[in-house]
């Protein structure tokens, strides 16, 4: 996940891919504590990706969005055609704007290696990239990146190769595969890696939520406390009210009926967790999170409208992805999906399924009948030290719930959302693929944290028990749609090329000091030139 605070310590490890593969192997071998086991183990959908003759993309949503086809608006630029945005387009500008479209013009999402050293602005000014400052900002990156590779080894899952061949039959995966970690999450406790989509504010938004879990309903237990009567004092009675005689002697005239029952309160809410990671103990200050915290009411916003298991909304989708729900699986796809349906024990109506159409109804059905779909307001980001990445933690040691699994389940894998192994995928194909999976990950690559909003709602930091010496604490904060709704109509507008880039506050300018854009920043020139007209006027 993102670094919050800058590059300003040199404490992170730099790992390499036998790094990786390393830790791999470490989690893979990790041994199981008391030598029991919980549970049964739970497939991940890995998609092998095989291409059409005609390489139609994923997504031909050109038509859709006006207002993203401004002539070089950066929607236009570099998102109009995949025709979504990522929770990380929407969240990470909010660090520094102008940063982030620096970031988009550079390529800033490929290797390091695979970037130009310089690029044009929209003015047409060139700027060189410092090569010191990127290189450091990988580190963490990667660093970052080793931390959540190991969380997501926690939960080991069989894995099943599934080949989609068109942008309909990879739909068909993300809502199994939505499905089958909601069955994981009430089987587990938590579940990690969920993919969530939606339309927000009329635009199509993708995301991938880190952490989910299963905690004791707080509403239920008020709801459950009554009021201490006093006493030796009777209760009191209403005048109004129909004693047993009235009814008795007055039955020619039906008593109205009585009101509805509210429906009960689960025991259980959902609760949002994203895990960060830092190169310092301490946990950033409240204006500095606030990248993070509107990543997690996004989450909360898209994930919500998933549970009310309306169909209307992906039918919405559909049509904006002009991805037709109609046009036949074939028939390898559907002997595939098939395995997995009957592995994952989900709703054996979708074994008949021809199409996304037929998936609609078993799809509300499954989410009508899991036993809690109420999301607490309340979300939680945990912060952990980068350097405790090529140390994963042992069975029961972390914040989340250790998940342990029979020798000989099932090779243990990332619960992620829906991967691809392309298998003789054109270039151009493979991107499209890539652009995808990259910009709904869960925010590894996210700049992090800007501008001060009100604390009104913001809970104190917990330290954390010495459980998990990477542990370096919890933030929690509570849901905020206001808040919500008036940064996505900004950034929106920010996208569709309907207001300028905004930097960075003269308080906010130690971000600068990180900037890999710093040296030829058009943001801070201008400021500077603001400052000495001030300075001249004086």
């Amino acid at each position: 996940m993102a670094s919050e605070d800058g590059y300003g310590d040199s404490n992170w490890p730099v790992f390499t891919t036998e790094d990786f593969d390393a830790i791999d192997k470490i989690c893979e071998n990790q041994e199981v504590q008391g030598g029991q086991t919980s549970g049964s183990a739970r497939p991940q959908i890995e998609i092998e990706v095989e291409l059409p003759a005609d390489d139609v993309p994923l997504s031909k949503a050109d038509h859709v969005n006006e207002r993203g086809k401004k002539k070089n608006s950066l929607y236009e630029l570099f998102r109009r055609r995949g025709g979504f945005l990522s929770v990380t387009d929407c969240t990470g500008p909010s660090w520094c704007e102008v940063q982030y479209d620096y970031g988009l013009r550079q390529r800033r999402s490929k290797p390091l290696k695979s970037r130009p050293t310089s690029f044009k602005t929209e003015k047409g000014k060139e700027i060189v990239v410092e090569k010191k400052a990127a290189e450091k900002r990988e580190k963490i990156v990667t660093a970052g990146t080793a931390v959540h590779k190991i969380l997501e080894k926690e939960q080991k899952l069989e894995e099943i190769s599934i080949r989609a061949t068109c942008s309909e039959e990879f739909w068909a995966l993300r809502i199994l595969d939505f499905l089958t970690r909601m069955n994981i999450l009430e089987q587990d406790m938590y579940c990690r890696e969920i993919g969530v989509w939606g339309i927000v504010q009329d635009q199509v938004v993708f995301g991938c939520i880190d952490e989910l879990r299963l905690i004791p309903n707080p509403g239920q237990k008020t709801s459950l406390k009554s009021s201490p009567s006093k006493k030796g004092k009777a209760p009191k009675i209403d005048p109004k009210q129909r004693t047993i005689h009235d009814m008795m002697t007055n039955s020619s005239s039906s008593p109205p009926p009585p009101p509805p029952l509210p429906d009960p309160e689960p025991s259980k809410v959902i609760q949002i967790i994203d895990t960060k990671t830092r190169g310092s103990n301490n946990i950033p200050i409240h204006a500095d999170t606030l990248p993070s915290r509107l990543q997690l009411m996004l989450y909360h916003q898209l994930f919500v409208d998933i549970l009310r298991a309306d169909p209307i909304l992906l039918l919405s989708l559909f049509e904006r992805l002009n991805c037709d729900p109609a046009r036949p699986f074939t028939e390898r796809f559907k002997a595939d999906m098939k395995v997995m349906l009957v592995s994952n024990d989900l709703h054996l109506r979708f074994l008949d399924a021809g199409c996304l159409l037929d998936m609609l109804e078993p799809m509300q059905e499954s989410i009508e009948a899991l036993s809690t779909r109420k999301v607490a307001d309340s979300l939680s980001l945990v912060y952990r030290r980068r350097d405790g990445a090529a140390h994963p933690p042992k069975a029961g040691k972390s914040p989340g719930i250790a998940r342990k699994t029979k020798e000989g389940e099932g090779e243990p894998g990332s619960p992620s959302e829906p991967t691809l192994q392309t298998s003789g995928e054109s270039p151009s194909r493979k991107r499209k693929h890539d652009e995808l999976r990259n910009r709904e990950s869960s925010d590894a690559k996210q700049t992090v944290a800007p501008t001060a909003s009100s604390p009104e709602s913001e809970s104190k930091e917990k330290k954390p028990q010495a459980l998990d010496k990477a542990l370096i604490g919890t933030k929690k904060f509570k849901f905020n749609s206001e808040l919500l709704d008036k940064h996505m109509k900004s950034i929106l507008q920010w996208w569709y090329g309907e207001r300028p880039s905004v930097g960075v506050s003269l308080e906010n300018t130690n971000r600068c000091g990180s900037c890999e854009y710093r040296d030829g920043c058009e943001w801070r020139e201008a400021k500077a030139r603001e400052f000495d007209l001030g300075k001249k006027k004086s």
